[in-house]
């Protein structure tokens, strides 16, 4: 399975030294993200539970120049997609003088249309509470484009507590307290 990791710009150093030590695998970093690959669902699971860096995890559908290329015949959509499905687009960095909600808009038209004549599968836009989140990233011409299985953003987990607005997200403590030097059984003074 191939993953797309989108990490805060400055971060790939350290999240990338977090995917090592969590699955092993040997991400290759670019600005804003890294590219790697699992072995299985447990190694995804263990990234979505346990990394600190990464901003968002994404599994691969493909590269795209424009929307309208998105065929997919390897991606697995029916494990993913069911009848009368919700879901949502959302692109990420999109380049200058490209209106977001009109990407946006191409790739979910191009994703209903594809999931309907090639599966007979009808699905809906939801823009609030989706079954489904499918994200794009562009990166030198490119979307790389893929499906997010927790569905936003990692420093937005459930189990993660933030007391007050002004407390830094959890990649950005993450990195601070990795740069530091601290080694586990240490005290840390915050």
């Amino acid at each position: 399975m191939n993953l797309v990791a989108l990490v805060n710009p400055g971060l790939e150093q350290p999240a990338s030294r977090e995917v090592k030590e969590l699955i092993s695998a040997k991400p290759t970093s670019f600005p804003g993200f890294l590219r790697f690959s699992v072995k299985g669902k447990e190694e995804l699971f263990r990234l979505l539970y346990h990394a600190q860096a990464l901003k968002r995890l994404i599994i691969l559908i493909g590269e795209y120049q424009e929307p309208a290329e998105i065929s997919g015949p390897a991606f697995p959509w029916t494990d993913y997609f069911f009848p009368d499905c919700s879901f949502t687009v959302q692109v990420k960095n999109v380049p200058e003088g490209v209106s977001s909600p009109d990407i946006t808009q191409q790739f979910s038209t191009t994703i209903r249309t594809f999931l309907q004549e090639k599966y007979q599968l009808t699905t809906r836009l939801d823009f609030k509470k989706p079954d489904v989140v499918l994200v794009g990233y562009y990166h030198e011409g490119t979307y790389l484009f893929g499906l997010d299985p927790w569905g936003g953003e990692l420093s937005k987990r459930s189990y993660r507590l933030f007391t007050h607005p002004g407390v830094f997200q959890g990649d950005l403590a993450y990195f601070f307290i990795r740069t530091s030097g601290f080694q586990p059984g240490e005290r840390l003074l915050v």
